[in-house]
C-alpha cells in the first residue's frame, strides 16, 4: 500500500504558488535547527582539497548588494557567504541568474543550485551555457571557465576559473539521502520536504498561477511551429538534409518534420524528426525542441553522448532511442534563433559516419 502523502505535501500547494519558497524555508528550518545536519552540508560540498568555511546558520530572501534575492544564503564566522543556494522545481533559470550568484559566494565557496532529478542534465547544460556565455548574452564580460568534477549520482560539480569556487546542482533527492544517512534524529522533518519535493516532481496538473493564462502560451506556439518548419526547409535546401518523400507529423503530445542527412545530395540511412514535443518540455529540459534520432541513423552514441551531455536516452521508444534538446536563444531576434537551431542540427550531421 502506498503511503500517505506528508501534511507539508498536501498543505503547501494549497496555500501558495511559490511552493519553490516554502520548500527553502523547510530546508532552512532543518539545517537552522541541527548543528549535525549543518555538518552534512558542510561535508556535502566539500571535494578534494577544497573545503569551505563550516556554515553556522542559513538565511532565506537575503537581498544582497547587487539587488539579487537568492533563495538561501549559508552564512559562516564573520558573516562571510560560503553558499548561495537557488532552488528549483520547475520555474525557469533567469537571464544572468547564475553569474550573478556567483558573484555573491565567498571565498572558498560554493554556489548551489537545486532541482528535480528529471532536470538534472538539461538545467545543468543550460546552467553552464549561461556561466560561460556561449551564446552571446549581454552578460559575457562575466563569464567564467568550468572544469567539470566527477561527482556522485544525482550531483553536478565543477570547478570554476581553476578556483577555490564551485558551482554545483544537486537534485532534491541527492541532497536530502545526504542530510538525511547523516541525521537520523531530523528524519520527519527530513521526510515532510522529500515528500513536497517528489510531489512537485510528479505533480500531474500544477496550480495555475495568473500569468500562464495570458495571450504568451497560444501566441508562442505557432512561432515555435514556424521554427521547425523553417529550419527544416531551409536545411532541406542545403547539402546537407533531405526531405525528400518525408512529411510533418502532429499529435497532441508533438509538432515536427521528419527528415535525413546526406552525403553529396544522396540520403544518408535512418531518419530524423526535429518537433516541438510538449512531453519532454514538461519532464526533461527547458526546451520545448527537441531532435529526436531514429535508431538506424549511422552515428557513434560515444560521439553524441559527447557533443550533447543532456542526451536524453529514456524515450520509451525502442525505435527512436535519443532525444536530443535543441536549446533556444532568448532575447534576441528570430533569425538568430533560426541560426542557432541551424547550428545545432548540423554539428550532429557532422558526427554522422558516412560510407
Amino acid at each position: 500500500m502506498a503511503e500517505e502523502p506528508t501534511l507539508l505535501a498536501h498543505l503547501v500547494p494549497k496555500l501558495t504558488s511559490q511552493v519553490e519558497d516554502a520548500a527553502t524555508e523547510v530546508l532552512a528550518f532543518i539545517l537552522n535547527g541541527s548543528e549535525d545536519c549543518r555538518r552534512a552540508m558542510d561535508a556535502f560540498l566539500q571535494a578534494d582539497n577544497f573545503k569551505p568555511e563550516p556554515i553556522t546558520r542559513v538565511q532565506t530572501q537575503v537581498i544582497c548588494d547587487n539587488g539579487s534575492i537568492p533563495d538561501m544564503v549559508g552564512y559562516g564566522q564573520r558573516d562571510c557567504k560560503p553558499l548561495v543556494v537557488e532552488s528549483k522545481f520547475w520555474a525557469e533559470l533567469q537571464p544572468g541568474q547564475a553569474i550573478r550568484y556567483l558573484r555573491l559566494v565567498d571565498r572558498p565557496g560554493v554556489l548551489l543550485f537545486i532541482a528535480p532529478e528529471s532536470r538534472i542534465e538539461t538545467l545543468w547544460w543550460e546552467i553552464r551555457r549561461q556561466m560561460e556565455c556561449e551564446d552571446d548574452r549581454p552578460e559575457r564580460g562575466n563569464c567564467v571557465q568550468l572544469e567539470c568534477l566527477e561527482s556522485p549520482e544525482g550531483t553536478r560539480r565543477a570547478r570554476i576559473d581553476d578556483s577555490d569556487q564551485h558551482l554545483m546542482l544537486a537534485s532534491w533527492t541527492a541532497l536530502l539521502d545526504i542530510l538525511d544517512g547523516a541525521v537520523p534524529g531530523a528524519a520527519a522533518d527530513i521526510r515532510q520536504l522529500r515528500d513536497l519535493a517528489q510531489a512537485q516532481d510528479e505533480e500531474a496538473f500544477l496550480p495555475i498561477h495568473p500569468n500562464e493564462l495570458g495571450p504568451v502560451l497560444p501566441r508562442r506556439l505557432p512561432g515555435l511551429y514556424r521554427l521547425v518548419d523553417n529550419a527544416v526547409d531551409r536545411g532541406g535546401g542545403e547539402e546537407w538534409m533531405s526531405t525528400e518523400g518525408l512529411a510533418s507529423s502532429l499529435t497532441k503530445q508533438y509538432y515536427g518534420r521528419f527528415f535525413a542527412f546526406t552525403d553529396e545530395r544522396r540520403a544518408l540511412p535512418g531518419c530524423l524528426f526535429l518537433c516541438v514535443n510538449f512531453d519532454f518540455w514538461a519532464t526533461s529540459g527547458d526546451t520545448p525542441v527537441w531532435l529526436w534520432i531514429r535508431d538506424d541513423v549511422p552515428i557513434s552514441i560515444e560521439n553524441l553522448r559527447r557533443r550533447t551531455p543532456s542526451l536524453n536516452e529514456k524515450t520509451n521508444s525502442r525505435s527512436w532511442p535519443y532525444a536530443m534538446p535543441i536549446y533556444l536563444r532568448t532575447g534576441v531576434e528570430y533569425d538568430r534563433v533560426l541560426d542557432d537551431v541551424m547550428r545545432q542540427v548540423k554539428e550532429i550531421a557532422d558526427l554522422v559516419e558516412k560510407a
